[in-house]
């Protein structure tokens, strides 16, 4: 048993539902390294993935982005909504619960050193975890919905060059 066995069980026993519930499909094509997860409206596609940590430690960050329902062209290449990912978005970010933007600010299962001396514990809880990752999930649906930033929202520059309104213009 790896050493993110557990949160990934409790991510597909506890997030998977909560994000189905909401209108999101599961796309699991680039497991086990990424979760991804599309909503697809008749306006826009919001897509999120759960990244895990390179190193198989038991840690992830929630990347997410939107874009029109028509998916983009980047590159000179159209991208479809079905293939929509974060880093597609015309708007993206990630979703941390530390202020820092390393890994040691992801989402983990590892306690920091000094709190293993502290707990006599060297990991939390899966459980606590995940119910941490959904009561902060809000803040990307906020985002998605007004634009508001939240405080655990941290905005990257979307690709260079998109021609996502001619795009549109086609596709419409």
């Amino acid at each position: 048993m790896g050493r993110t066995t557990d949160l990934r069980r409790e991510i597909k026993r506890a997030f998977f539902p909560h994000i189905t519930a909401k209108g999101f499909v599961v796309d699991m094509r680039d497991a086990p390294q990424i979760f991804t997860f599309r909503q697809i409206t008749a306006q826009t596609v919001n897509v999120c993935d759960i990244q895990w940590e390179k190193y198989g430690r038991p840690r992830f960050v929630v990347n997410f982005g939107k874009c029109g329902a028509h998916g983009v062209i980047l590159r000179g290449q159209r991208i479809p909504p079905d293939d929509i990912t974060p880093y597609h978005g015309i708007v993206r970010g990630r979703l941390h619960p530390g202020s820092r933007r390393t890994t040691k600010g992801w989402f983990r299962q590892d306690r920091p050193l000094l709190e293993r001396v502290v707990s006599w514990s060297q990991l939390y809880a899966p459980q606590e975890v995940i119910a941490k990752l959904i009561a902060l999930f809000g803040e990307v649906e906020d985002f998605w919905n007004s634009g508001q930033i939240g405080p655990h929202i941290h905005l990257v520059p979307g690709p260079a060059k998109m021609d996502l309104k001619n795009f549109c213009d086609e596709h419409a």
